[in-house]
């Protein structure tokens, strides 16, 4: 029995720093160990600038190299695909016309970030869903009247933001009346955090200083601003508070 298929469209080359391609594996291989068959797409026109040393340079390539990189160890080295929009559109990974075929067949198409500007092939069929992982800026743009959010909001079908508080009557956010935001969180593989028992009684609460240090006896003592963590079973998500 085949699986449903889930493209998750991001930008790792755009912002290539930790954080962001550490959320964006949680994500693919979160829903992978779901049951679906998950690709990674990146679309969204961006010049990789950041992946540049000179403006000669083949960005494209750059690119394609940077998220097969990345992806292959955790294998989806076929499943991946890098639609050079900002240049001569060419396609890296899969070719254009698999690219075409994947959004076509898959179930959902997600847009982590909101970091993509929809295109017609990924809204053909209904299934493109909003992701907002930096809430406020949208919202308050929506509540401004801004047509230019409006307009690119619209073709999505649904629509989350990491703004956990989102819609209580604590939150200072206004609430969309055409747009319906449904707070998520940032999942989480827990194998991926297979040291934090061995780090967790080197972590400790300075109260002087109000904050936290790691000792790490090997290199004699060095401050590391880490949660305090007992044991990986307690790993939860944060709450955002907005």
């Amino acid at each position: 029995m085949s699986r449903q298929r889930i493209v998750l469209l991001g930008m790792m080359t755009k912002i290539p720093v930790a954080g962001v391609i550490w959320q964006t594996l949680h994500y693919l291989v979160g829903l992978e160990r779901l049951g679906y068959e998950t690709y990674y797409v990146e679309a969204h026109a961006r010049t990789p600038s950041m992946l540049m040393e000179r403006s000669e340079d083949d960005s494209s390539a750059r690119a394609a190299a940077f998220i097969a990189g990345a992806l292959d160890r955790f294998g989806f080295g076929e499943r991946w695909a890098y639609h050079a929009l900002h240049h001569d559109g060419r396609c890296y990974g899969m070719s254009e016309e698999e690219l075409r075929a994947l959004y076509g067949s898959a179930a959902l198409i997600i847009n982590l970030h909101g970091g993509t500007e929809p295109r017609p092939e990924h809204i053909a069929t209904d299934r493109l869903v909003y992701l907002e992982t930096d809430p406020v800026e949208v919202e308050v743009q929506l509540a401004a009247g801004r047509q230019e959010t409006i307009d690119y909001l619209r073709p999505h079908c649904a629509y989350f933001t990491f703004g956990e508080n989102y819609g209580r009557p604590d939150c200072l956010l206004p609430v969309s009346n055409e747009f319906t935001f449904r707070p998520t969180r940032q999942p989480v593989v827990l194998d991926f955090w297979r040291h934090l028992a061995e780090l967790a009684p080197a972590v400790a609460r300075d109260p002087a200083r109000g904050r936290n240090v790691q000792l790490e006896q090997a290199r004699g003592v060095s401050e590391v601003h880490r949660p305090p963590i007992a044991h990986p079973a307690a790993l939860r998500a944060g709450t955002c508070r907005v």
